[in-house]
């Protein structure tokens, strides 16, 4: 098929119905960028005024040395995982409308505790509620 016919071909083709349209705004999304390194508690995400969030989507990745992770709601356990060894982490994709992962309480931070303090790296999306 020469460039003339395949121009032509496009030319005919027809959008028969809208492009799909993503259900929840992304500007809803807050998009906050995790360095931790510190052993101990490292706040990642501190509620505005008190409000309650979830975590819609998240990517945390062990950089060095490997530790033990436990993600918390304030003070509440939501996740322990043992000797996250270097080059591996945690991946949990965007979730459906209405749908979580995570859920912190009004006036909680996400904290991530760290056994021995190497660098985390990643990024967690909540939705203030």
């Amino acid at each position: 098929m020469t460039l003339e016919e395949r121009l032509a071909l496009i030319g005919k083709i027809r959008r028969t119905s809208a492009p799909p349209v993503l259900s929840t705004p992304i500007n809803d999304d807050i998009h906050t960028v995790v360095l931790a390194s510190s052993a101990g508690d490292n706040t990642i995400v501190v509620s505005p005024g008190g409000a309650g969030f979830v975590v819609v989507e998240i990517l945390l990745w062990q950089g060095t040395g490997a530790q033990d992770w436990v993600l918390r709601n304030g003070p509440n356990t939501l996740l322990q995982m043992a000797a996250v060894p270097v080059g591996s982490g945690l991946v949990l994709g965007y979730a459906a409308e209405g749908k979580h992962h995570f859920r912190v309480d009004a006036g909680q931070p996400l904290v991530l505790n760290l056994s021995i303090g190497s660098l985390v790296t990643g990024f967690v999306k909540t939705r203030f509620q």
